[in-house]
């Protein structure tokens, strides 16, 4: 499953999305928080809010903060890496494992188990320290952002624009 994950989330959401990931029995996941991209439809909406600078280009990644949310930036990327922590690379979850999501021992695919392992495990490092990564204007923004957000926007687009979202951030 792949999800897309609110800006405007706190520590409770996170833990909701790590009820429902066990309770669906979910096992291969991916994390990734909202990213307005240009030429989208939800663009226009949320590029006043976007804090990456468009000529920064390894950060168009889909897995970095691109608007500003609730939590500390740190705090959001630790808890994403908590959320895979605790869901796709829980070991005590590998009894409930099926063939159906796991290769059998002795095939061919079997050998790509330890490479998608390493793969998530680099993927972790780098959540764990993807808050470094912004410019210190982008982290200003942030900044000014998550204070607007924290300031009484409750949910939504926090865009300077008019227009209501059609659709709804869960």
């Amino acid at each position: 499953a792949s999800f897309i994950l609110n800006p405007g989330w706190d520590l409770e959401d996170f833990r909701q999305m790590q009820k429902y990931i066990l309770d669906n029995r979910l096992y291969y996941v991916i994390l990734q928080p909202l990213m307005p991209l240009p030429g989208t439809a939800i663009w226009d909406q949320w590029k006043s809010t976007v804090i990456i600078d468009r000529d920064h280009h390894e950060m168009w990644d889909i897995s970095h903060l691109a608007l500003p949310s609730r939590l500390p930036m740190q705090t959001y990327f630790r808890e994403m890496v908590k959320l895979y922590v605790r869901t796709v690379l829980n070991v005590l979850r590998l009894p409930d494992v099926r063939l159906r999501t796991l290769p059998p021992i002795w095939s061919r695919a079997s050998l790509e188990i330890p490479k998608v392992l390493f793969g998530g495990i680099r993927v972790l490092r780098q959540l764990w320290s993807a808050h470094t990564r912004y410019r210190p204007g982008e982290i200003e923004r942030y900044e000014r952002g998550r204070e607007l957000l924290l300031g009484g926007l409750d949910a939504g687009p926090i865009a300077s624009t008019d227009e209501t979202c059609d659709y709804d951030l869960v």
